[in-house]
């Protein structure tokens, strides 16, 4: 019982001395200064974002390819299935009654009769069920102003109980269903902070994004010069954006260890991802390409066989994206440490 109540702490202190990973033992040198021998240690080399400097060798182990992390994102559930099938199940309730309603929100055997009444010649069942399942990837499923706030608080407290429920069950700790709702809420606070540094680190994205639609899109940069550069500068801050962010949304699941402020989990995600930011990111990057295909191999048969019951079963997955995003983004955090 002592090792699972420690095991934040423990957690804490590895976050804390990830910095002298990158000292050799062999660095530690003795000096004479008269007659006595006095241990002096080199001075560490420092690295600064966005300023060259020499390159500081680590020596930290090599973190899991895409194919183990996808492994470790699931064995949780499969192994805890009793356990997040309830969490699962309370966030369906709050979602239909706060959020959704009993209504399906899209009518998908109308709209596929639409696109296929419209569609041209040589287009097949299966690019009518892709364009169905773009629709939906694109849709908000008719949500207003006040719903979106309802389901924004959700995702806060559920994301606040998977964090707190993976935390648990990597230490083996015995918990209930009800524990991951009342006991994981404490950091709420400092965790909103959090998501407001990386809602910040996402703007050069929207400006990118912004440039490739009304730049390009809207006519403004006709000529093919005009389009490289706008392309190019939508390109580096696409780069700046993830550059920020490979630290920050590791800063999300620090900041929800006892005690622990903003400040400090955002200093923590820097250490802790120093010198494997590009490494990083590429994880990052191949979990959307997991949720797309994920997502695509589930809802084209149902799209294409029952279309009457796709928008719920989208319904369905939609509830389980934030528990396959932090379980994916929990086991990067742990191969960090």
């Amino acid at each position: 019982m002592a090792t699972k109540k420690s095991a934040p702490k423990q957690e804490f202190k590895i976050i804390k001395k990830t910095k002298k990973l990158f000292v050799k033992k062999t660095d530690i040198k003795t000096a004479t200064v008269g007659s006595a021998k006095r241990p002096r240690k080199i001075k560490q080399a420092e690295h600064k974002s966005f300023k060259l400097s020499k390159r500081i060798k680590h020596y930290n182990r090599p973190i899991a390819g895409p194919i183990k992390l996808t492994r470790y994102t699931f064995r949780p559930f499969i192994k805890h299935w009793r356990l997040y099938a309830g969490i699962v199940l309370v966030y369906l309730v709050l979602n239909v009654i706060f959020v959704h309603g009993f209504g399906s929100g899209i009518d998908l055997v109308a709209l596929k009769e639409s696109i296929q009444n419209n569609k041209a010649a040589d287009q097949g069942n299966l690019a009518t069920a892709t364009t169905l399942f773009s629709y939906l990837l694109t849709s908000n499923g008719g949500s207003s102003a006040g719903t979106g706030l309802f389901q924004t608080l959700l995702v806060l407290l559920v994301s606040l109980s998977i964090i707190w429920t993976l935390r648990q069950i990597t230490v083996e700790s015995k918990i209930r269903i009800r524990d991951a709702f009342y006991k994981s809420t404490g950091q709420l606070i400092p965790f909103i902070l959090v998501l407001t540094v990386v809602a910040l680190q996402l703007i050069p994205l929207i400006a990118a994004n912004w440039l490739i639609t009304n730049i390009i899109g809207g006519g403004v940069a006709s000529a093919a010069v005009e389009r490289f550069v706008t392309y190019i500068i939508a390109g580096l801050f696409t780069l700046l954006s993830l550059y920020m962010l490979s630290s920050s949304l590791f800063a999300l699941y620090i900041v929800t260890l006892p005690d622990m402020t903003p400040f400090k989990a955002l200093k923590g995600a820097r250490k802790l991802v120093m010198h494997r930011r590009w490494t990083i990111m590429r994880k990052i990057i191949f979990l959307p390409f997991l949720l797309i295909i994920t997502g695509a191999a589930i809802m084209l048969p149902m799209l294409l066989l029952l279309p009457s019951f796709a928008s719920w079963v989208y319904f369905i997955l939609s509830l389980l994206i934030p528990f396959v995003i932090h379980s994916y983004m929990y086991s990067l955090y742990r191969e960090l440490l």
